[in-house]
């Protein structure tokens, strides 16, 4: 990440003056959100999905390899086949699972909010889909229960973790 930091820096110290006019206009864009709640709800949203499609960009689309992912996508399967859970599979203690039950269902142990969000996301195109659509739902609801004065800044928070969270893992 510091390699990257110093290769910004080196081009904004190059760029300099060009940078101002630019700068300015996106200052008076962020300016003009606040107007009204509409205006703003509409402006963090947006700012929040381009960010995630940076980071997609970037980083590429992100591949589960911690246990925990894949029982989230067992839950966002479960809840696409129209089940809560599912049935207990033969010979259930051979299965070597992490953060799976197997009994009295075979279902995922985390609560469902997020699998449900990771099957309406697999439902239109891919997991991630959902993964982002509940980075906006969070950092939209940031921004409605901050004041206007501190909201940009706590609700882009939400984004630059998923981004640093990216980056760490590629």
């Amino acid at each position: 990440v510091l390699p990257n930091l110093a290769v910004i820096f080196a081009f904004a110290l190059l760029l300099g003056e060009r940078l101002n006019k630019p700068i300015q206009r996106a200052k008076r864009l962020l300016e003009s959100c606040s107007v009204s709640p509409l205006k703003g709800y509409l402006c963090v949203g947006s700012i929040t999905l381009l960010a995630l499609l940076a980071t997609t960009f970037w980083t590429g689309v992100p591949v589960p390899g911690v246990h925990d992912e894949f029982s989230y996508l067992l839950a966002a399967d479960t809840f696409l086949h129209g089940r809560l859970s599912n049935p207990t599979p033969a010979f259930w203690e051979h299965y070597e699972t992490f953060h799976v039950l197997m009994t009295p269902a075979y279902m995922s142990k985390y609560p469902m909010g997020q699998g449900l969000f990771l099957a309406v996301g697999q439902l239109l195109w891919h997991p991630v889909l959902g993964v982002w659509l509940g980075i906006i739902c969070a950092s939209l609801g940031v921004y409605g229960l901050l004041d206007r004065k501190s909201t940009r800044l706590n609700s882009s928070h939400l984004v630059i973790s998923y981004a640093v969270f990216c980056l760490k893992k590629k």
